[in-house]
């Protein structure tokens, strides 16, 4: 029995042993892999990467995509590798002798089988024979070319035909849009270019081939890169070129930007579809277009869809055809760049509005700004019209700041806040200096100036309960306890003092430490202030 139990505590001892060893390994394993993770080093970010995968069906495991980098290949055309064939060694012609930015083929119906051999065939015969011959032997195994963790990784920017590289293609087509516009003619069963309809590629080409029409892509690359190649010198042909945010941003434009003419009015309008009008509740807004058109880079800041009026998608009750958006809430949205609210509740995060804006409650518009855009003629005089109105512009109102109302001893020059001196000195706030400020900001914004235009509507950055026009009270009066339960919302002197002068400084990026409001006081005067 002795015998038993020594062997069965040897057997238990070495189970033991071999338990610890086995997670030690593990865990040493573990470390290893985190180490190598943490040194890896980063992947180098690439615009002209290309990831080549047929899209996954059952039955066909799918290896990792290929990763194509399409510029070291564009470069082989200044080489032996090609004998001049350029691009078109794998792009093909079209009927017309522009490229087909397909490889190797001048559409996507080609079935799996075919299309995975095309690949293979002309990629590692290329690289097993024409560039193996001049010295430039390229991947040949599967391992090489499908990489599951490759060192690069695709970094293409987004291409925008912003308002400024659209004149610099007006000027260099003398004025004529048919070159890049075209429509669809049903009757002729081609495209063809109509005056006046001229509009955004986004409106036909989209993200998938519907109906035969190409996706966004295959049409800019067709229409774009095959017009650079037809004009040398005249744009980029490589994918560095467009898809580079530096270089893209750094293509000269025209300064200033000319108008893009295509028949709006300087001033229209905003109201719902004339079988609509008599239900609208406010008045229409005319809306300076103009102006507008000055403050963005492109139309599709507002126009998301399609160069239309918003009403003839968006219906007051919401249709389908403006993805069920009513009217109201197309102008009103939250959080959206191409709505009204939306894009001036963007704007108030700027630096120069950040200090007071950040403080009002987003969103919370009362009845005045209501009136500062629904100034325009009320429903039942629009429905008369048929809607319209013999001058938009008229209903704009004026665009000027008013004069303060507050002046001489109701308007202090600077104020003295001693109600905390302790350790540091009373705090001098400069008031008119501060306001003189903001009021220069908000002249020099036309977007601040409409919505500012009352007397002292500055003044509630800071004095923020009290009605515009009237004298505000001291802060005391409604901040002179340091804690009120019953008002969760309003701390006492000393927070909100430094909650509304700290907010606002780190808000416009100004300085926040202490001795910027405060001087420090000698150490006698601390030293009294210590004492109970």
């Amino acid at each position: 029995m002795a015998v038993e139990k020594a062997d069965e505590k040897r057997q238990v001892r070495w189970l033991g042993i071999v338990a610890l060893l086995v997670v030690a390994a593990v865990l040493g394993l573990g470390f290893l892999i985190l180490d190598a993770r943490a040194q890896r080093k980063p992947a180098e970010p690439r615009t002209d990467l290309i990831s080549l995968e047929y899209p996954v069906t059952p039955g066909h495991p799918e290896r990792a995509p290929s990763v194509f980098l399409h510029q070291p290949h564009a470069d082989l055309d200044t080489t032996s590798i090609l004998a001049g064939e350029g691009c078109r060694s794998c792009h093909p012609a079209r009927e017309d002798g522009a490229l087909s930015f397909r490889f190797m083929r001048l559409n996507d119906e080609l079935p799996r089988p075919e299309m995975v051999d095309l690949y293979h065939d002309r990629c590692i015969g290329c690289h097993t024979g024409p560039a193996a011959q001049a010295g430039r032997r390229g991947p040949d195994g599967c391992g090489q070319c499908h990489v599951r963790r490759p060192e690069v990784a695709a970094a293409q920017a987004n291409v925008v035909m912003d308002l400024g590289l659209h004149a610099r293609h007006v000027k260099a087509f003398d004025g004529k849009c048919e070159p890049c516009h075209h429509v669809f003619d049903e009757a002729t069963q081609k495209l063809v270019y109509m005056k006046g309809k001229e509009s955004s590629c986004r409106d036909c080409h989209g993200a998938t081939v519907v109906d035969a029409r190409p996706t966004l892509r295959t049409a800019c690359h067709a229409a774009c890169v095959n017009c650079h190649l037809e004009h040398p010198h005249s744009g980029p042909t490589s994918c560095v070129g467009c898809h580079d945010l530096a270089r893209f941003l750094a293509y000269k434009r025209p300064d200033p930007v000319p108008r893009l003419e295509r028949g709006q009015p300087d001033v229209v309008l905003v109201h719902a579809a004339v079988e609509d009008i008599p239900q609208m509740e406010q008045p229409s807004v005319p809306f300076d277009h103009r102006s507008h058109e000055r403050d963005v880079n492109t139309c599709r800041v507002c126009h998301h869809e399609k160069l239309l009026a918003c009403r003839e998608c968006h219906t007051l009750a919401g249709e389908e055809r403006g993805g069920h958006v009513p009217l109201a809430v197309a102008y009103h949205a939250q959080g959206v760049d191409h709505s009204c609210v939306g894009c001036h509740e963007t704007r108030k995060a700027a630096v120069d509005c950040a200090g007071c804006h950040s403080f009002l409650p987003h969103f919370a518009l009362a009845p005045v700004f209501c009136q500062r855009c629904h100034s325009g003629p009320p429903p039942a005089e629009l429905a008369a019209t048929g809607g319209t109105m013999p001058s938009a512009a008229a209903y704009l109102g004026p665009r000027s700041l008013a004069p303060l109302t507050f002046t001489g001893d109701q308007f202090p020059d600077s104020v003295t806040i001693d109600r905390l001196a302790d350790k540091y000195a009373p705090a001098v706030f400069p008031h008119r200096k501060v306001v003189d400020k903001l009021r220069a900001g908000i002249a020099a914004s036309p977007l601040a100036t409409h919505f500012h235009a009352e007397d002292d509507l500055a003044c509630t950055g800071c004095h923020h309960h009290s009605p515009v026009g009237a004298r505000p009270p001291a802060c005391s009066n409604c901040h002179g306890q340091p804690f009120q339960p019953v008002n969760m919302n309003a701390p006492g002197l000393y927070g909100a003092f430094h909650q509304q002068c700290l907010g606002c400084h780190e808000r416009m990026h100004k300085p926040t430490d202490c001795t910027y409001c405060h001087a420090a006081r000698s150490d006698q005067a601390v030293a009294r202030a210590d004492q109970p």
